[in-house]
């Protein structure tokens, strides 16, 4: 009985001798499995946008004693720029008076300016701007109340760039740009940035300029009369290409009051140039009220505060009253017995309460 066509062709296939592969080819075949792999990974992730992993030692600086590590990952991840050399931020900040900190980075500090009245106007105004104390980068992301008193929030984050500095009333009253140099000495934009921002601020401090990694020295050998100026423009998320002009003579500063009586406390005065909006975007910027981290108002955020610090003390009372009815075995929760109980104090004392 003759067999179909489909059986004939499995016949013929059993019967045909497997030819064996070479080293080579296998080889090949198993680099080129690898490198489809690739691609789809490669693939896989520009779809889904894997970030870069971050410098351990900037997450460690914006960490600091305040912060978790997780948290300061995804704000680095969610604004980019607070990763390069010349980043800068503003925190509207309520203390005595309400007010703008601004803050750009320099030589792993923040320089810190107190602008009073923020910039809610229409036209172009000239500000005092106070030099405060530089600042570690854990307070650039800090939002909240401060010692129980002061509260601050994060208004602004971005790029600055320095335009220009120059003199006036010297004898070398000329127009300044810091000096350039070739991309094999300042092969980042940003490190360029930083370098400029360093010339500009102590030549208008009347002060050596301290030399870098990336740039010399230079020593301050002019006059001590007129007027200093420098430009930063800043490129953040709400403020696009804001230019200020910060000035100063050399001898621009007071005394102000300090907690201790016997070191006065001397500030540093600058006048800063505030110029008008010159767009919708720019006006809206400027009369923005809430947090640009957490989308929060300052009432919601000194609210939250209370809050939290309210659950803290409750649950700071409930484990004393605990360890006092174990030591002295008495069931009474006033603090006036807590307190007055020595062995209950020791105990809070070995337990780290205190």
């Amino acid at each position: 009985m003759d067999l179909d066509n489909s059986s004939r062709a499995a016949q013929l296939v059993k019967a045909t001798p497997a030819t064996k592969r070479t080293g080579p080819e296998m080889a090949a075949d198993e680099s080129e499995r690898v490198s489809k792999r690739t691609k789809a990974a490669a693939q896989v992730a520009e779809e889904v946008h894997v970030p870069a992993p971050l410098d351990p030692l900037l997450v460690s600086r914006f960490a600091g004693a305040r912060h978790q590590r997780k948290d300061v990952e995804a704000i680095l991840r969610r604004f980019p720029a607070l990763c390069k050399r010349n980043f800068f931020i503003i925190q509207e900040h309520h203390a005595t008076a309400k007010h703008f900190d601004l803050r750009l980075q320099l030589d792993d500090e923040l320089l810190s300016w107190a602008i009073p009245r923020r910039f809610k106007f229409d036209k172009e105004e000239y500000r005092l701007a106070v030099e405060t104390t530089p600042h570690y980068f854990s307070e650039a992301i800090r939002e909240g109340k401060v010692m129980t008193r002061t509260c601050a929030a994060l208004w602004d984050v971005g790029s600055y760039e320095i335009d220009s500095y120059h003199s006036r009333g010297d004898l070398d009253a000329a127009d300044t740009t810091p000096e350039s140099s070739d991309d094999d000495i300042w092969p980042a934009e940003d490190v360029s940035h930083e370098d400029k921002f360093r010339q500009a601020f102590h030549y208008c401090r009347w002060l050596d300029v301290p030399p870098s990694k990336t740039s010399a020295g230079v020593p301050e050998n002019g006059p001590t009369g007129g007027q200093r100026k420098f430009s930063v423009i800043l490129h953040g998320e709400r403020f696009k290409n804001l230019r200020l002009t910060f000035s100063r003579k050399m001898l621009d500063s007071y005394h102000s009051k300090s907690k201790d009586s016997r070191v006065p406390d001397l500030k540093t005065k600058w006048g800063v140039s505030v110029p008008a909006p010159r767009d919708e975007v720019d006006k809206a910027a400027r009369k923005a009220e809430t947090s640009i981290l957490t989308g929060r108002t300052m009432e919601e955020i000194e609210k939250a505060e209370e809050e939290e610090w309210a659950a803290v003390l409750a649950d700071y009372y409930k484990r004393t009253r605990k360890h006092y009815q174990e030591v002295t075995g008495s069931k009474s929760s006033r603090t006036s017995d807590l307190l007055e109980c020595p062995e209950a104090l020791e105990a809070f004392a070995a337990a780290g309460e205190f």
